[in-house]
């Protein structure tokens, strides 16, 4: 028994409260997928392989935090993927079985959304931790009036660049163009606001939304890319 549940209502989204867990065969079938859905290759990772396994793309489990959406606030209308933090401990390789647990471990307010936070764990068969993350949601107070959760007009217009000071040589940088079909790729089978104009629509966007889990592969490929098994191993 969940005691957690001795506290909280059952429906509720809870800290503390638990949302689904897997155990996952990392297939090459799964490996090819998920290079369909983001433009990575298996050949990128070729060189690397854990006790003659062959390593598989960092974040191949991306969107498990997904798998089980128990964990989102009430209302979907206006949802967004806000933020999202990513620690890399150890490669998850082609062949091998993992499990994953996913909880809820945060709920807070910010500038008019609600949000709520759920951690995933993926572990190897004897327990060791070989990634976490944490997926920020984020829902709107309240209905906006025009029906639309974001400008689409605004959205268009460009940004005030940030201002990071460099901590180390420059990464050598690849360009993506995403399309409808590349996000029906990555989000496939599902039919979703990803993927869907008219869902998008209805859930108050002007149109279809790319998933938050792609940009954070890329910059997981990018990783790769530049610190080779490093990027898999430690990084965040």
């Amino acid at each position: 028994m969940n005691k957690a549940c001795l506290f909280h209502d059952p429906s509720d989204v809870y800290v503390g409260r638990w949302v689904t867990s897997h155990d996952i065969e990392i297939s090459p079938e799964l490996a090819e997928w998920y290079c369909q859905g983001t433009g990575d290759s298996l050949q990128s990772y070729g060189a690397f392989s854990v006790v003659g396994l062959p390593v598989a793309p960092a974040l191949i489990l991306h969107s498990e935090v997904h798998s089980d959406l128990c964990w989102y606030l009430t209302i979907l209308f206006g949802s967004l993927h806000a933020r999202q933090e990513w620690g890399l401990f150890a490669p998850i390789c082609i062949g091998e079985r993992v499990r994953t647990q996913v909880v809820v471990v945060e709920r807070y307010h910010k500038r008019n959304r609600n949000y709520a936070v759920a951690e995933v764990l993926v572990m190897d068969e004897h327990g060791h931790w070989l990634q976490r993350s944490r997926t920020h949601q984020s829902l709107p107070t309240e209905n906006p009036a025009d029906g639309f959760a974001v400008d689409r007009e605004s959205e268009k217009e460009p940004r005030k660049p940030w201002e990071v000071e460099p901590l180390g040589a420059a990464l050598e940088g690849f360009e993506r163009i995403i399309s409808l079909p590349t996000c029906e790729s990555f989000s496939a089978p599902v039919r979703t606001y990803h993927t869907d104009r008219e869902m998008a629509r209805a859930m108050g966007f002007p149109d279809v939304v790319v998933q938050g889990m792609m940009p954070i592969c890329f910059v997981s490929e990018l990783m790769s890319r530049s610190f080779g098994q490093g990027g898999g191993t430690g990084g965040s």
